[in-house]
């Protein structure tokens, strides 16, 4: 471990690599192992790919990905007490723990600039989370209340977040109003889930918000609940692919490849209301190149991640498929360039979608001021062009790389995101 990594291990202990994450972590791969649980998630596997149809290229890559949702359906199955609640995280890439092999859980069409993590809760209960902001934190911080149809009840950003002097916060759950409390999200009928996200401008800098979760006995405590967890598993599986197909589906919407929204913030309640999106799915041949051109506006951070159809990043330890405007090189007028395509452009904003010509992009913007309202938003401009035209296409400035920049490129890009996700 780099003397960088070693230095963001605080006090507190690393805010993902927690004791009951990689506890979580070790029952899930257990309970992966049962007989009775494989054949279940074989037999769902066998019926998505069957469903999906894949081109040749992405069933590649299912085995891979498939590990992936699996262990977040383990995770999830674990974890599903909301009377003994525990934080789990999906956001780890593939990394041993006592002496096993664990596989990631960069599930769901992530950016991995996000730390995903997640709460069982439910409607009734109090419950009090305890957070920390570390010296170098997170970019935006986000912390909401979900509905099973993964609709939001409340919501705390980080710019409405009370902190005491030592950068420390409480965020309390329950069905009273506030009365007062700050950082207090009223539950609602149906409340099963808080989800958390960090986003992390730059990872090799920035860290997670540290936090814990207690819920507050009132009365006797209830047994924790029993029954069949590999049919919980299975069942957690199943919701996990069909929650993700609908999700592909709201993501390209009906567009024809390579067309993009314009940046907008939604108050539908499924997308989160303090980012701003512009989704859609790409498709490039080997002799073309996807140039994205971005601004900011008055977001902190903005982001172009490529993502399979099963919803995972490919090998993106080893390839840039998703870069953020805190690893990024703005252009000399502040725009930011992207390109994606199969081979390396030499743009120093490569996006490598690591051999897949299809899939999708959900480009995003966060980290929004309030008190910025006024000013101009954010701007997305997409053009396909080949790749023997791509220097004409480009803005004057664009950041270039040799080859032997892009090898540093990625290997920082490595040991950055294994570091800030404790799997190094």
């Amino acid at each position: 471990m780099t003397a960088s990594n070693t230095a963001r291990r605080l006090s507190g202990g690393h805010p993902i690599a927690t004791t009951d994450q990689i506890e979580l972590e070790l029952r899930a791969v257990a309970l992966l192992e049962q007989p009775d649980v494989a054949a279940a998630l074989a037999q769902i596997g066998r019926e998505w790919i069957e469903r999906k149809q894949p081109s040749p290229e992405l069933l590649a890559v299912f085995d891979a990905e498939y590990r992936q949702v699996m262990l977040c359906s383990a995770i999830n199955a674990l974890n599903a007490d909301p009377n003994y609640p525990k934080i789990h995280a999906f956001c780890r890439f593939p990394h041993r723990q006592s002496g096993l092999d664990i596989p990631g859980t960069k599930a769901g069409h992530p950016d991995p600039d996000y730390v995903y993590r997640f709460v069982p809760v439910n409607d009734s209960s109090h419950y009090v989370f305890r957070g920390r902001v570390p010296e170098n934190g997170s970019a935006a911080f986000e912390f909401g209340l979900l509905d099973p149809d993964q609709v939001y009840q409340g919501t705390v950003s980080g710019h409405q977040l009370a902190i005491g002097p030592d950068g420390s916060f409480t965020i309390s759950i329950d069905p009273e109003p506030a009365r007062g409390r700050a950082n207090h999200i009223q539950s609602k009928a149906g409340a099963c889930q808080v989800i958390v996200r960090d986003v992390l401008a730059d990872v090799a800098t920035d860290l997670p918000y540290f936090l814990e979760v207690e819920r507050l006995a009132r009365g006797p405590m209830p047994a924790p609940i029993g029954g069949d967890v590999a049919a919980r598993c299975a069942e957690a599986a199943q919701k996990f692919i069909d929650d993700l197909d609908a999700a592909t589906t709201m993501l390209i919407g009906g567009r024809d490849y390579n067309e993009f929204l314009s940046p907008a913030l939604h108050q539908d309640g499924v997308y989160l209301s303090t980012q701003a999106y512009a989704p859609g799915r790409y498709r490039v041949a080997d002799d073309e190149a996807l140039v994205v051109t971005l601004t900011r506006g008055n977001a902190a951070y903005a982001v172009v991640p490529a993502s399979n159809y099963w919803g995972g990043l490919n090998d993106f330890l080893n390839h840039i498929g998703c870069l953020g405007t805190g690893r990024a090189a703005p252009n000399p007028d502040g725009s930011y360039t992207f390109v994606l395509s199969m081979r390396d452009p030499g743009v120093r904003n490569w996006i490598d979608p690591d051999g897949q010509h299809e899939g999708i992009l959900c480009i995003r913007w966060v980290g929004f001021d309030p008190a910025r309202r006024h000013e101009p938003g954010p701007t997305l401009s997409t053009r396909l062009v080949k790749l023997d035209e791509l220097a004409a296409a480009l803005p004057e400035g664009c950041p270039t790389v040799t080859a032997a920049q892009r090898a540093e490129q990625l290997a920082q890009h490595r040991a950055a995101y294994l570091g800030v996700m404790g799997d190094a």
